[in-house]
């Protein structure tokens, strides 16, 4: 284990600059993972350079004092996770987003689920929004400047920025052209089914290559390439199956598979089912009633197509559902199985018996 900045050489060799001494450290090596993961995207706003009061999701956590109001520029996962988070703290939050619509990859009734949830705990969410500028007003207050879904300017005082607008691939130092390596448009490194790169050697990992940005994911990477390297039977993205998300925000939000919108723009003949998480006893023990389950099933396969879960525990019981459609199991194997009680899981023996 070697810690300090490494930058190519070749496609074989790297340069380390120790971290604790400082020297310099010439390696080689017939095999060369590149697992250097993603960072912050930090838009090009007037003002977000000099701000002291501008943070990001990994800065933000640095901080030892509640910031007592906070604004989150982006709409998306990583801005309502915080969003959510900050509010049960006890901060005034608002999320600016860019997007005309909230949540716009869901289907509308979960989207409007989410809302109403995050706006009950006064979270104020704006959308179609278009940040203009930020500055600094004094030591403790930062102002931000926008255009409304109208194209008027606004603005609001906060005492902190959150800037919670996408990622992109942490490459700077790396020296990536010296290894010969290509990379996309968007600054990804380009790796084939089994993440390799265009150079024989060397392979990508991790939110590096492009993949979806979870840590579940650079994990299974990593199976894929251990498997690769001892022989074993799973070495292809193309062995991937379904896989789950979730968003943290309280209740969660898990899913997986395809979307009722998505599942009627392919044409499937399918039915939905939908539970409100009231009717569950371990959500109404728990005293989080908020939000509900929901899932589509082929009518001519029994095969469940996908499931969108707003409710307790939801990162969790998302699971059960992923083994059921990797198993290729009817979906009457979950609607029939006996789960234990009070327990959240036994509600998709009632969500499944309205199929």
């Amino acid at each position: 284990m070697i810690t300090g900045k490494a930058s190519f050489i070749s496609p074989n060799e790297v340069n380390v600059k120790l971290s604790d001494t400082g020297e310099e450290k010439k390696i080689k090596a017939d095999k060369i993972f590149i697992n250097t993961g993603s960072q912050p995207f930090i838009p090009p706003i007037e003002g977000i350079g000099t701000s002291n009061k501008v943070f990001t999701s990994i800065s933000l956590m640095e901080q030892s004092v509640l910031v007592k109001k906070l604004v989150i520029i982006g709409g998306g996962l990583i801005g309502l996770e915080f969003a959510d988070m900050y509010a049960e703290f006890g901060a005034e939050v608002t999320v600016l987003d860019r997007s005309e619509t909230f949540l716009p990859k869901e289907d509308r009734d979960v989207a409007d689920e989410v809302y109403k949830i995050l706006t009950a705990k006064k979270i104020n969410i704006l959308t179609g929004i278009s940040v203009e500028k930020i500055e600094n007003i004094d030591k403790d207050t930062v102002s931000v400047q926008y255009k409304n879904k109208d194209g008027l300017e606004e603005g609001l005082e906060a005492s902190a920025i959150l800037v919670a607008t996408g990622r992109k691939p942490m490459l700077e130092g790396l020296n990536i052209a010296a290894a010969r390596v290509k990379t996309n448009k968007k600054g990804y490194i380009e790796v084939d089914k089994f993440l390799k790169t265009n150079a024989p050697n060397i392979w990508a990992i991790g939110d590096i290559n492009g993949g979806p940005q979870f840590t579940y994911i650079s994990l299974d990477d990593f199976r894929l390439i251990s498997n690769q390297l001892s022989g074993g039977h799973y070495t292809s993205l193309k062995q991937r199956k379904q896989v789950a998300s979730s968003v943290f925000i309280n209740p969660q939000l898990a899913h997986i598979g395809l979307r009722e919108k998505e599942a009627t723009v392919k044409g499937y003949d399918f039915k939905m089912a939908k539970l409100p998480a009231a009717s569950i006893p371990r959500a109404r023990i728990n005293g989080n009633t908020n939000g509900f389950l929901k899932t589509i099933v082929d009518n001519k396969t029994n095969k469940i197509l996908g499931c969108t879960l707003i409710c307790d525990d939801a990162n969790e019981m998302i699971n059960t559902i992923q083994v059921a459609m990797n198993a290729g199991l009817d979906y009457q194997v979950i609607r029939d199985t006996i789960f234990t009680h009070p327990s959240m899981t036994e509600a998709f023996n009632d969500l499944y018996s309205l199929i």
